[in-house]
C-alpha cells in the first residue's frame, strides 16, 4: 500500500486561489459514440498551458487537503481513500488535481468552467473541484457509480466553478451540474446531446433546438461563444454518425479542432475501447499518445510528465517521480504563468507558493518513494508515448522509460 501526500490544499492557499479574477475559459468536452465504442473528447482553452502527464497508481492512499473557504460550510478535512483502480490525468496545479483524465476501467472524466455553480453544503466530506476528479478515477469504473458518490460528498471549488462531463466504457454519460445549490445530472434520455460548454446543460439545448435540423430556423455561428461552440458540436456529432470509414479518434479531433480558440491549450482524446488516451499542445506539433495496458499501476510512485518538456523531433521526454520538488516547480511554473497573463498578481502567486512550501504532507511523501529518482518498474512494463499517424492510431515508441 502506499502513502502518498497531498500538496496544494491548505485553507489559505485555497483562499489565494479563489482570488484569481481568471476569465471563463471557454473549455469544450463532449462523447461520441460508435460502432467501434466511445471516446470523449476535451478541449482546454485557457490563459496557461502549463501541465503533465501524471500516471496515478492502483493502491495509492490519498489525502484530501480540501478546507472550503466559507467557515459554515461544514466540512471534515482530510478525508482518505485508497485507489482502487490506476489512472492517467492532465494536471496543471499539481498532483491529485486534473483537470481531465481516464482510468484503466475505461471511466473517463473532465470539467468546463459554469460560473453560475451554486454547491450544496450538505456533507462532511468535502473535496475541491479537482479533487472530486481523481476520487473518481481512484474509485469508480461507471457513470453510476461516479454520480453516486456525490450522495456522500460535497464540492468546494478553491480556483473556479465548473460542472463535469462523465463518460464509462459501456458508452455512458452524465453532466453533472450544481444548480442553485442543488446537485442535477444528466443521462440517458434525458443526455440528448452529449457535450458540455460554459453555460448550463439546459440553457445549451434551449439554444440548440432553435437552430435548424434541431426544430429551429437560426443557423450555427462561428466564434467562440459557448452556445454557438455547443451547437456546432451536436451537429458534428450528429453528421459523425455516418463517417463510420474514418476512426473515431480522428472524428473527435476534427469537432475539437471545430471549436478551439487561439487559447485552446490541450486538445484530448480519451478512446475508451482501445484504452488509450491521445493528445495534442501547443507545446509541440502533431499527436501524441499513451496506450494504457503499457503502464504497469502497481508501480510504486506517482509518475509524471511534463507537457512542456514533450519534444517530439527533438531529444525524448521521460517519465519521471513525482517529488516534493517536482509537484512544487509544476505548480510555481503554473502560477507564473498565471502572473504573466496577467490573471493574478506577484503576491498572490508568492502567498500560494509560501503555503506549498510548508505543506506537512511533503515529509509524509518523501518517506514513501524510491530513495532513487525512477519509476521502479521492470523494463518488461514500460510507459510509452507514441506518435498517432492521419488514421488516428498510435504507432512508433516516441519515448520510454
Amino acid at each position: 500500500m502506499i502513502t502518498y501526500g497531498r500538496f496544494l490544499c491548505a485553507s489559505v492557499l485555497m483562499t489565494t486561489l479563489l482570488l484569481l479574477a481568471t476569465p471563463s475559459p471557454a473549455c469544450t468536452l463532449f462523447a461520441m459514440r460508435s460502432a467501434g465504442g466511445q471516446v470523449c473528447g476535451q478541449n482546454l482553452d485557457w490563459p496557461v498551458g502549463t501541465g503533465a502527464v501524471f500516471v496515478n497508481p492502483r493502491g495509492l492512499v490519498r489525502r484530501a487537503g480540501s478546507q472550503p473557504a466559507e467557515p459554515d460550510f461544514g466540512a471534515r478535512p482530510g478525508y482518505v481513500w485508497t485507489a482502487r483502480y490506476g489512472s492517467l490525468t492532465f494536471n496543471m496545479f499539481g498532483d491529485g488535481l486534473p483537470l481531465g483524465g481516464m482510468n484503466e476501467a475505461g471511466l473517463a472524466v473532465a470539467q468546463s468552467s459554469y460560473s453560475l455553480s451554486v454547491h450544496p453544503r450538505a456533507s462532511a466530506i468535502v473535496l475541491n473541484e479537482f479533487e472530486w476528479m481523481q476520487y473518481v478515477l481512484d474509485n469508480c469504473a461507471t457513470v453510476a457509480e461516479a454520480t453516486a458518490t456525490l450522495q456522500s460528498i460535497s464540492i468546494a471549488p478553491v480556483l473556479a466553478k465548473v460542472h463535469y462531463l462523465v463518460c464509462d466504457r459501456a458508452g455512458g454519460a452524465a453532466v453533472v451540474e450544481f444548480i442553485d445549490g442543488r446537485l442535477q445530472t444528466y443521462s440517458g434520455p434525458d443526455l440528448p446531446v452529449p457535450a458540455l460548454v460554459n453555460n448550463s446543460y439546459a440553457s445549451s439545448l434551449e439554444y440548440l433546438y432553435a437552430h435548424a435540423g434541431f426544430g429551429g430556423d437560426r443557423h450555427a455561428a462561428a466564434g467562440a461563444a459557448s452556445p454557438d461552440r455547443f451547437v456546432r458540436v451536436a451537429k458534428s456529432l450528429r453528421d459523425t454518425l455516418a463517417q463510420a470509414s474514418t476512426p473515431p479518434a480522428t472524428r473527435a479531433f476534427a469537432i475539437l479542432d471545430s471549436v478551439s480558440q487561439s487559447d485552446t491549450r490541450w486538445s484530448i482524446v480519451y478512446d475508451q475501447a482501445a484504452a488509450a488516451v491521445m493528445f495534442r499542445t501547443d507545446f509541440f506539433a502533431g499527436t501524441a499518445g499513451i496506450e494504457l495496458r503499457d503502464i504497469d499501476f502497481d508501480a510504486d510512485s506517482v509518475r509524471l510528465l511534463r507537457l512542456d518538456g514533450i519534444a517530439l523531433a527533438d531529444q525524448l521526454p521521460e517519465f519521471v517521480d513525482c517529488t516534493s520538488d517536482r509537484n512544487r516547480r509544476l505548480l510555481r511554473d503554473a502560477l507564473a504563468g498565471h502572473v504573466k497573463a496577467a490573471e493574478m498578481t506577484k503576491d498572490q502567486a508568492a502567498d500560494a507558493e509560501r503555503m506549498l512550501r510548508t505543506a506537512s504532507s511533503h515529509k509524509a511523501q518523501e518517506e514513501h518513494l524510491p530513495a532513487r529518482v525512477s519509476t521502479g518498474i521492470t523494463d518488461g512494463s514500460r510507459i510509452r508515448l507514441k506518435l498517432a499517424g492521419e488514421t488516428g492510431q498510435l504507432a512508433g515508441t516516441v519515448t520510454s522509460l
